[in-house]
């Protein structure tokens, strides 16, 4: 994927192909056989829809990704259009032209003609995706010397699927019982979707509106439950006329039984991954009368576009601007400018506190809250985006753990991992409705609190019980007081490791032996000390309570001096990646020491150390650090969590540096990240290769790396601003 696939915006993606369809050349074929044609779009022109209109979107179709893939308009962690395909007179269009923001995307589309043989109409495609749904116009200009008549159809389905569906990570799911229909209604084609389990229930719906004199026909259901339709208009252009259009896709989740009415049988939803296909039927089609005429009483309003109720324009605001010309000419000035662009798109409302702004981890897998992610991504920009940290404070002590409740990992003042809102996750079927699988949440939001600034102190004053209930975490379940460090048990049914390398093989030995038992990550240890300092400086300031004060500052005082007779390797003098269950050192060399730096917990001596060690060929790449230093059995260059460099893993190392005076290593750790960006558009992916120059001449691209990214967006922020100082 890469950042130009996707538009981003309040919690709301279209991963589209780069015409802005969700479409494969399968469906192509089927529409063109189907006859929609400019022949007449009538009643019967609307007729049975191609067979391929349900079927799940895939890449182009030379990917060869296994399992279904994440193309789609999902909005609340669920696919709600899997299809999204325009045709004029039964052909899709080439394009011409492409003006792309970060949450809007302007296409100008042409008919193929042969040689020599100017096009007879320009169609310009602007879509935005917005809190909610997506508005697309489309414009239509007639550019022949005569008039010419048009048959537009822009077809529509979805199948609901959850993003754990698409995952490719060999993961299968019942979801016997789902019920999904289509309707046609006067001014609108809806597509919905119910399932209940247990004594949970999940609905969606999805509806289509458009202005101007759409008419509309229900599609196929098909056997992995797509159900869809599509909406045509007759147009006549006359030479240099314009016609305009605009369509409004909008999603919620009504009660269960709003969704009875005017429905197609429903098509059940089948588990992934589907069975063999055999040939589809479809049923007689449902055609609605035409929608309410523009204002001209034409199929396509003249002029500007009408508007729905309530409805804004399109927009594309300069700050939403990722094309090349809108970017600062200064290198350094165009990465700050692209990190707060990327990250400023992935700001929505938070799940179960919509209130609240929060940034979303990243796309396409991420688009929900995930705590560890958001502090991290909101502590780098915290300079430029003030107002971030804030919201991210309140939603975890909103979330914080109440109860025992082992499926989700849930304790008493444990922060919360991630939030969703997605149908497996409501109904039980993944952990991750609100799943606390984090060892090192609760101490980053302890440094959140501290970081937040005198300013700060009114919310202060209301978070002090949640920041005692998540010190009372850290010293007791979490294992501080008993076992000297904190620690976590591997989760079967949900994350097995749960520091911020939360892949299965990413916390391993030198030889590659995977570490087993409880695990106390080195950067965990780093964190809580921090945690224990800021907290002892709020309550000093804040609550007066000296006594409770001195406590933690002895506790701090104490873990500092154990985390260096424990977790220092002797001979390599670099601390350990981690303690195992039995209290052995795992004693891979890895990146996570750079967050000791960041944290401040190592003497002057040891940071001196550490930054000679991450500054060797073994670990700097010139791009950024490898998160296991090269050289080591386990070392892989586009390995997760063992190989591969993370940008926000590489800044904090040279924040980290920077604060110990150890300012020209911080610069070249920065400059490194300037130069990775280049080849990715200017942004920064949340992982690319561990490889130097002398492998290939730029970073190599992961083919799961999220983009945007929140905290690495953020990471090119902080870069940035490093560079600057």
């Amino acid at each position: 994927m890469t950042a130009a696939e996707v538009l981003v915006r309040a919690g709301t993606m279209l991963l589209s192909a780069p015409d802005g369809s969700l479409t494969t050349r399968a469906f192509l074929a089927h529409a063109e056989r189907a006859g929609e044609g400019g022949a007449g779009l009538g009643a019967a022109g609307l007729g049975a829809a191609p067979a391929g209109l349900g079927t799940p979107a895939g890449r182009p179709p030379d990917d060869r990704v296994p399992g279904r893939t994440p193309l789609g308009l999902f909005v609340a962690d669920t696919r709600c259009l899997s299809v999204w395909a325009l045709t004029v007179d039964g052909a899709t269009l080439q394009d011409a032209g492409v003006r792309l923001g970060r949450s809007t995307r302007t296409l100008a589309l042409v008919p193929a003609t042969r040689r020599h043989v100017p096009p007879g109409f320009l169609l310009v495609r602007r879509q935005r995706v917005r809190a909610g749904g997506m508005t697309e116009v489309l414009t239509l200009r007639g550019l022949a010397g005569e008039e010419v008549r048009l048959a537009v159809v822009l077809h529509a389905a979805t199948d609901f699927a959850d993003p754990f569906e698409l995952r490719a990570d060999g993961r299968a799911f019942d979801l016997s019982g789902g019920s999904a229909a289509v309707h046609v209604r006067p001014d609108a084609l809806e597509m919905t979707y119910a399932r209940r389990l247990d004594d949970g229930a999940f609905t969606r719906r999805v509806r289509v509106r458009a202005t101007g004199t759409a008419e509309i026909a229900s599609g196929i259901d098909l056997a992995d439950g797509a159900v869809g339709g599509r909406l045509g208009w007759v147009v006549t252009l006359a030479p240099g006329e314009v016609r305009e259009v605009r369509v409004e896709v909008d999603v919620d989740a009504p009660a269960e039984e709003e969704l009875d009415a005017g429905a197609h049988p429903p098509a059940e939803r089948r588990p992934h991954p589907p069975a063999e296909r055999g040939p589809a039927t479809a049923p007689a089609p449902e055609t609605a009368e035409p929608a309410a005429a523009g204002p001209a009483g034409e199929p396509f309003p003249s002029g500007a576009a009408a508007r729905l109720p309530g409805a804004p324009l399109p927009h594309d605001p300069a700050g939403d601007r990722t094309d090349p010309g809108d970017l600062p000419a200064d290198p350094v000035d165009r990465l700050r400018a692209q990190g707060l662009a990327d990250l400023d798109a992935l700001v929505m409302p938070c799940p179960t506190q919509p209130e609240l702004a929060v940034p979303a981890a990243g796309v396409p897998w991420f688009l929900t809250f995930f705590g560890r992610d958001a502090v991290l991504a909101a502590l780098l920009a915290h300079q430029e985006r003030p107002a971030l940290l804030p919201g991210v404070v309140q939603a975890l002590a909103r979330t914080q753990g109440t109860g025992d409740e082992a499926a989700r990992g849930e304790q008493p003042g444990k922060v919360v991992h991630e939030l969703r809102v997605s149908e497996l996750a409501v109904l039980g079927q993944v952990p991750f409705l609100r799943y606390y699988g984090a060892v090192d949440t609760t101490a980053l939001y302890l440094v959140a609190l501290g970081r937040l600034g005198a300013h700060a102190e009114p919310l202060l004053r209301t978070l002090k019980t949640s920041a005692r209930a998540a010190v009372a975490w850290l010293r007791g379940p979490g294992g501080l007081d008993e076992h000297g460090f904190v620690r976590y048990v591997p989760d079967p049914a949900g994350l097995h490791h749960q520091g911020w390398k939360d892949s299965a093989d990413g916390v391993v030995h030198a030889d590659g032996r995977p570490a087993e038992g409880a695990i106390a990550l080195c950067e965990v240890q780093g964190y809580t000390w921090r945690a224990l300092v800021e907290t002892v400086r709020l309550a000093r300031a804040l609550s007066g309570d000296s006594a409770w004060a001195d406590e933690l500052e002895a506790a701090a005082g104490a873990l500092r001096q154990r985390f260096r007779e424990r977790f220092w390797l002797q001979g390599a003098e670099f601390p350990a990646l981690a303690l195992d269950g039995a209290g052995r050192q795992v004693d891979a060399l890895a990146s996570n020491a750079g967050h000791l730096l960041w944290t401040g917990m190592l003497s002057h001596a040891e940071a001196a150390l550490v930054v000679e060690r991450l500054m060797s060929p073994a670990f700097f790449t010139g791009f950024g650090l490898r998160t296991l230093a090269a050289g080591q059995p386990a070392y892989s260059p586009l390995s997760y969590h063992r190989g591969a460099v993370w940008p926000h893993d590489t800044v904090l190392a040279a924040l980290g540096m920077q604060a110990y005076g150890f300012t020209d290593e911080a610069h070249r750790l920065a400059a490194g990240l300037l130069r990775a960006a280049e080849p990715f558009g200017g942004h920064l992916p949340e992982l690319f290769g561990g490889n130097t120059t002398a492998d290939f001449p730029g970073p190599l691209t992961h083919a799961r790396a999220a983009v945007p990214q929140a905290w690495a967006a953020a990471a090119g922020v902080a870069a940035a601003r490093l560079l600057k100082a």
